[in-house]
């Protein structure tokens, strides 16, 4: 199978041993009716893949039922673990940890997801300093008109935040540009954060917004 034959959104690769395991989100229509689970594809060269392995399926057990986007690979402690969104009629988008013994085994979700309750969230990300766990994730404009990007503390079983601070708003780029669906009201996105430190120590971290010519793909540094 070549990369063109994959039908993907929002791909992300884990690299172990030699293997890059591509996931992303999968379903034919990741906007709208009943989300059927994550797809996952293996390849040594970026160019030949294998596929495609169910890493999570919709058995109808689990709390969301719609929208499952934009899953990360991640190896904690020994384990690895998807981080993805989730989402329900009547309930708060979420983000929430799966874990499985093997990168590309089926994954089960944890107790509960590990953003605030009361907050739309979205496209959690997973970053380690220091011996902490921290989680990198996005306080939705749907919510707060200005999405927010937010950083706290993973529990170590990976059900929970704490000491959550906004690291900013989506309105502070200067290149970001509002969202009105309606025509009259602005709003501001934050999408997707990546973290990772360059090799001269400075953290960068890539996100979304909406920009001057459409969707955009900006960085933060610290």
């Amino acid at each position: 199978m070549k990369l063109n034959d994959i039908y993907m959104r929002d791909p992300f690769i884990f690299v172990e041993d030699g293997v890059c395991y591509l996931i992303g989100s999968t379903d034919t229509n990741p906007w709208s009716g009943k989300a059927t689970g994550f797809l996952g594809y293996k390849s040594s060269d970026l160019k030949s893949f294998e596929g495609p392995y169910v890493l999570f399926e919709n058995d109808g057990t689990f709390w969301s039922d719609e929208n499952y986007w934009a899953p990360e690979l991640h190896k904690i402690d020994g384990k690895y673990y998807i981080f993805a969104s989730f989402w329900a009629q009547g309930k708060r988008r979420a983000s929430q940890a799966l874990v499985c013994d093997t990168p590309f085994g089926r994954y089960k979700p944890l107790a509960k997801p590990f953003t605030p309750a009361e907050w739309e969230c979205l496209d959690a990300t997973y970053y380690e300093e220091d011996g902490i766990k921290y989680s990198i994730f996005c306080h939705e404009w749907t919510q707060i008109r200005d999405g927010e990007m937010c950083v706290g503390e993973l529990s170590d079983d990976l059900t929970n935040l704490t000491n959550i601070q906004t690291l900013f708003k989506a309105s502070d780029a200067p290149w970001s540009r509002p969202y009105m669906p309606d025509g009259k009201t602005e709003n501001y996105i934050t999408d997707g954060p990546f973290i990772y430190k360059t090799r001269n120590g400075t953290l960068a971290m890539i996100w979304s917004s909406l920009g001057e010519k459409g969707y955009a793909l900006g960085v933060a540094y610290s």
